[in-house]
């Protein structure tokens, strides 16, 4: 799975981070186990009701070497999450736009409306190894 970082509600401008500099998509080490998306209708007097709905899951960030020898530095993994998903970008007032992709079968365009950690490992010295983050997002709809 994967998330993009968008400065326009159309998807279609990169955002970019405080040194103004494109931010690269988000590939999570672990696959979620399972992904909830919720189907609305919102009130919209213009034109009837307006399809919308959530998107939530689970993701786990391993950080132990186990995973991807690569990354294991906890903190750099879950600041690159939220410089995508929840850090307030001053250009458009609000977190980033986000498109979630996950195989060829899901694609979600939305907003973060909420993310919780869960600290799960640590190492003896009390250093964070692992994170269970939840989160869920409101969908937007491109154009």
């Amino acid at each position: 799975m994967k998330i993009s970082a968008f400065a326009d509600r159309d998807f279609k401008i990169p955002a970019r981070d405080s040194n103004d500099i494109i931010m690269h998509p988000y590939r999570f080490m672990l696959n979620p186990d399972a992904i909830q998306q919720q189907r609305t209708f919102m009130p919209n007097e213009a034109n009837g009701n307006t399809p919308g709905g959530k998107l939530s899951f689970d993701a786990v960030i391993d950080a132990t070497g186990l995973v991807d020898p690569k990354r294991t530095n906890l903190p750099a993994e879950m600041q690159k999450i939220e410089a995508i998903v929840y850090t307030y970008n001053g250009q458009i007032h609000s977190p980033n736009f986000v498109k979630m992709e996950w195989g060829h079968h899901l694609t979600f365009y939305g907003t973060l409306i909420s993310l919780d950690i869960a600290y799960t490992l640590f190492k003896p010295d009390g250093t964070p190894l692992r994170a269970k983050m939840s989160f869920v997002f409101e969908q937007c709809f491109p154009g």
